[in-house]
């Protein structure tokens, strides 16, 4: 109990008005500066890595490669709108699906239509099946 009236002693006197105030200040001053930027990050690559949250595979003609990549939620991906290749770094990347033949296993560009065939080996797929991992 005496501890408690040592502390209410301290934060009513000189000093602790003092440090308390200052330490209010900082902290309204943090919020108003928070605001004021729109949050710790912004619309910084970090917090665009953060919104990744749609992976899609990919293929790329101008390299010929394909992969997986991930894109942000709002991005479209689409053959008439492609996203940059990560391997080239061309702005040619489209659609692309796996092949699931097990000696094939590549990536062939997406097709228009209700079936797709693998530029590779041929095997046809219907547009349901594409892409069920």
């Amino acid at each position: 109990m005496a501890m408690e009236g040592g502390i209410r002693e301290w934060a009513n006197g000189p000093t602790g008005k003092w440090l308390i105030g200052v330490a209010c200040l900082l902290a309204v001053g943090t919020a108003v500066t928070l605001l004021i930027r729109g949050g710790w990050g912004g619309n910084s690559a970090a917090e665009r890595i953060r919104k990744l949250d749609q992976r899609y595979d990919y293929y790329c003609p101008s390299c010929k490669t394909g992969g997986e990549i991930a894109l942000a939620h709002d991005d479209t991906f689409t053959a008439s709108a492609p996203t940059e290749c990560p391997n080239c770094r061309k702005k040619t990347a489209v659609p692309g699906f796996l092949c699931e033949n097990p000696r094939c296993k590549k990536i062939s560009r997406s097709a228009e239509g209700a079936v797709y065939h693998c530029e590779h080996c041929g095997q046809r797929y219907r547009r349901m099946m594409v892409n069920r991992r």
